[in-house]
């Protein structure tokens, strides 16, 4: 699937380039509480979440980001480290259907 995102924190954001620089993957995941600015706790995001390919960035003059990313699989988040972005290491995990459910692209 692919999906257009719009990334505005400063980490985000560098994170992002620092992905786009290095022509890696990128995790995506989400907070728990999406009023909170600073994420300094790993128990603060939800460890499940998807490992995307960066198809395009675009730097907006207002200093956002708008991203359009790809997703490539689930992924698990693990050995959080804050700065200078949250950089985590990630587990892919298997892409499973049950039987009996019928899936249309």
């Amino acid at each position: 699937m692919i999906v257009p995102l719009q990334v505005g924190r400063d980490k985000s954001v560098a994170a992002l380039n620092a992905a786009t620089a290095t022509s890696g993957p990128i995790a995506l995941v989400t907070q728990r509480e999406v009023e909170r600015e600073e994420i300094e706790d790993p128990a603060e995001l939800y460890s499940v979440g998807t490992l995307a390919k960066i198809a395009q960035v675009v730097q907006l003059q207002d200093g956002t980001v708008r991203a359009i990313v790809q997703g490539q699989g689930g992924s698990r988040s693990s050995a959080f480290q804050p700065s200078p972005y949250i950089i985590v290491r990630v587990e892919e995990l298997p892409d499973v259907t049950p039987e009996g459910i019928e899936v249309q692209p």
